[in-house]
Formats: structure tokens, C-alpha cells, sequence
């Protein structure tokens, strides 16, 4: 049955065109930005680009598992209008293991391509392995966003609104790492993103507290995720 759920799941995601798009436009941008930022560096040195290259990461690679949630949720979003979701809760397989495995089918996808897009990026050097493990340290993201457009969106619609919303998620904290000094800086802390862009922030400058500002925030993030997939099931 499991192999039956994977292979169906495959040809989901093949023909996904969010994901699609995602999957293609996100490296392309990724190596042209490459190519071009040190043109844009040695034409226009007063704008001093090397101080954004951390927050140029964080948004083609960091917050990668964060649009891979929006992704299925919008594909859950038409499952339930369709009633797909319904119709699913009462079958043997169950809503709570449908919605689990298709998380981490989109888990083991976002966390490959968060690996490339930075590879590919180049802005931030680090090794590997450090690389790796902030992919991991992200894929709590991916259910945050999941669950929240799914709390907050009846349908598609509704879906697209809900994700413009939520950008403030990512804008806010961005804005903060940049340009807020300490100790105000810290009065973001209660945006669960504000510690995966913050900690990456402080890896990319060498500060090793960026490891325990990461590990932070997807300890949050899933207590928060775990917040609101109770609520989803109950609604449910």
C-alpha cells in the first residue's frame, strides 16, 4: 500500500506546476544571481552588496521548505474543495497519515533543493556539511507554513490571500537582522521564522551562536506546528 501512496504521490509532484516552477526557476535565478552579483559589486561599490548576501541566501534558499508548504497546501486546499480530504479521513489509510506522507514527501524534496539553491547561490560559503544541517534546521518551515494556510484558508483563494498575508513572516525579520540594533532586535523573537533567518545570519558571519539560534527555532516551530496540526485535526 505504501508503494502504491509513494508512486501516486510521484505523479502529483510531476505534475505540480507550483512546484514545477519552483523547482527550475529557483536554481536558474540561483546561478544567474552568481554570475551577476560581482558585476553589481564592482559597478556600484557604494551600495555595498556583501552585507546582503546572507539575506540574498536566506530568501532563494533558507525559506525553500517555507514555499514548499504553501505548495501542498494549496494542493490540500483543492482536496478540500473537492472533498478529497473528507472522503480520505475515513478510509483505512486515515487523514493524519495522508497529510504526513506527502509532508515528507515535500520534506525530502525542500530539504534537496535548499542544498542546491545555496550550492548553486554561492554567496554564503560554508562547508557542506554545514550546509546540510541548516537544510534540516529549515524543514520544520515547511509545516509551519502547511499548517497555517491551512488554518487560515478554506480554498484556493482564500490560500493565495492567506500566503500574501504571511509574508510578513519573512519581511519582518529580515528587516530586523538588517537594520534594528540590540536589544530591540530580540523583540522579533516571537516570529518563529526570526530565528532560522537570524541564526543563518550569524553562521554566515562565522558566530557559532547561529547553531543554537537555528536548533531554537525549529524547536519552536515545531511546537507550534504541533499546536496547530492539533487544531487541524479536531477541525477536521
Amino acid at each position: 500500500m505504501l508503494n502504491t501512496l509513494l508512486m501516486l504521490e510521484w505523479r502529483k509532484v510531476r505534475t505540480d506546476a507550483f512546484l514545477i516552477l519552483l523547482a527550475t526557476m529557483s536554481p536558474l535565478l540561483a546561478v544567474l544571481l552568481r554570475i551577476y552579483w560581482p558585476v553589481l559589486n564592482q559597478n556600484f561599490p557604494n551600495w555595498q552588496l556583501n552585507q546582503y548576501a546572507s539575506m540574498a541566501s536566506v530568501l532563494l534558499a533558507t525559506i525553500t521548505p517555507m514555499m514548499m508548504g504553501f505548495i501542498l497546501g494549496f494542493q490540500l486546499l483543492l482536496e478540500r474543495e473537492a472533498n478529497l480530504l473528507a472522503a480520505i479521513s475515513v478510509t483505512r489509510l486515515g487523514l493524519r497519515r495522508y497529510i504526513l506522507l506527502r509532508v515528507a514527501v515535500y520534506s525530502a524534496i525542500g530539504f534537496l533543493l535548499t542544498v542546491v539553491i545555496h550550492q548553486l547561490l554561492g554567496l554564503v560559503v560554508l562547508p557542506l556539511w554545514q550546509v546540510v544541517c541548516i537544510a534540516l534546521l529549515s524543514l520544520p518551515l515547511l509545516g509551519l507554513s502547511l499548517l497555517l494556510l491551512m488554518r487560515l484558508a478554506k480554498n484556493l483563494v482564500e490560500g493565495f490571500a492567506a500566503m500574501k498575508a504571511l509574508g510578513f513572516l519573512i519581511s519582518v525579520p529580515i528587516i530586523v537582522v538588517l537594520f534594528v540594533p540590540v536589544p530591540w532586535y530580540w523583540l522579533a523573537g516571537i516570529l518563529p521564522t526570526f530565528w532560522s533567518i537570524a541564526g543563518y545570519h550569524a553562521i554566515a558571519a562565522g558566530e557559532q551562536a547561529g547553531w543554537w539560534m537555528m536548533l531554537f527555532g525549529a524547536v519552536y516551530q515545531m511546537i507550534v506546528c504541533g499546536l496547530l496540526w492539533l487544531r487541524l485535526l479536531n477541525r477536521k
